[in-house]
């Protein structure tokens, strides 16, 4: 199921009172002369509030059942993600998903009801299916098939370029973008270079890794975008227009099958140099990609430069494998954080 709480920030209490004055015209009545708000409650704004609403939330879900809680752990490794035997919670914010098997599907209703009893003021979604988070939209295609897109997301990147009839293309990126010295582009000429960019680093990290080598090299250019770079965002925008309705199929494993964390990397030894632009040192830097899959389905992916100057092949292979292996170490703890040790 979700959970989405309502005002989740109002809904704390305060450690001491906020004092506020009372606001026109009000404050001219006679009998509020002299007169202030007091606020008990949390409020949006209050730079308190989001550590505020998480202390409230965590608590209620980590209180040992004895006193009266729910018995949840959080993962050392992840302090959003909350396991216990019979289910496990996600939390980004505001939003949870409760995840359980379905002969335990009672135990959702009753943490719900164990959190309404605490004051939580929430809107629960029931469908046996979740189908969206946090603007991601979830397809169950078959039993063993989940699909993973943000259909609204390009459609809105495509509005933001104006690229409703233009023709759309097979791939994201023509060539290797460089500094080139062509007209600069300005935000108010067709669309905002950077918010279009936003757009698509968020749809990047979540559903499209087919993405990832393309807007890495468009973003590299946003403090000062040449027409050139605006062209290959564009480039970008029409490759969606292509695939909007692509994104990560997440497979089921057949029963019996081990369930593996794997990785798999790679690195372009200076890919960005050539001889037009020989003496920019930024196009001696090597590239870093790298794929990591749970049970064969890609879980997070990364295109960026390296931060330093290789000397050679090996060298840049040996700092992209470091690059991988710190977050692969990181969900290797994550989830085996769900197992008991032997």
């Amino acid at each position: 199921i979700q959970i989405d709480f309502n005002a989740a920030f109002l809904q704390s209490d305060l450690p001491t009172p906020l004092y506020l004055q009372i606001p026109p015209p009000y404050n001219s009545y006679p009998d509020m002369q002299g007169k202030c708000i007091v606020c008990t409650k949390s409020l949006y704004g209050d730079k308190r509030s989001s550590k505020l609403w998480w202390s409230k939330l965590s608590n209620a879900l980590i209180t040992p059942k004895s006193d009266g809680g729910l018995g949840f752990t959080a993962s050392p490794f992840d302090q959003a993600l909350f396991l216990r035997d019979d289910c496990m919670i996600i939390a980004y914010c505001d939003d949870l998903i409760l995840a359980t098997k379905q002969e335990n599907k009672h135990v959702t209703s009753e943490i719900t009801d164990h959190l309404a009893k605490q004051g939580f003021d929430f809107d629960r979604e029931d469908t046996g299916d979740i189908n969206t988070y946090l603007g991601i939209d979830l397809e169950q295609v078959d039993s063993n098939t989940l699909k993973m897109s943000q259909g609204r997301l390009i459609q809105r990147v495509i509005a933001a370029l104006n690229l409703g009839t233009a023709a759309p293309k097979p791939t994201p990126a023509a060539h290797i973008l460089g500094r080139h010295e062509d007209e600069p582009f300005f935000d108010n000429e067709q669309f905002n270079y950077r918010s279009v960019l936003g757009m698509m680093h968020y749809l990047t990290g979540n559903t499209r890794p087919d993405l990832s080598f393309a807007v890495s090299q468009t973003a590299r250019f946003q403090q000062a975008p040449r027409k050139s770079h605006a062209a290959a965002l564009k480039r970008i925008g029409r490759y969606l227009l292509h695939t909007a309705d692509k994104g990560t199929i997440i497979k089921k494993l057949p029963p019996g099958t081990p369930i593996t964390l794997d990785l798999s990397v790679d690195a372009d030894f200076a890919g960005l140099w050539n001889p037009l632009e020989a003496d920019d040192p930024s196009n001696c830097r090597s590239r870093t990609g790298y794929v990591i899959t749970l049970g064969g389905s890609p879980i997070l992916w990364f295109s960026k430069l390296q931060e330093c100057i290789s000397l050679n092949t090996m060298e840049s292979e040996y700092i992209a494998l470091s690059t991988a292996m710190k977050p692969l170490l990181h969900l290797r703890n994550l989830y085996l954080s769900g197992f008991e040790e032997d």
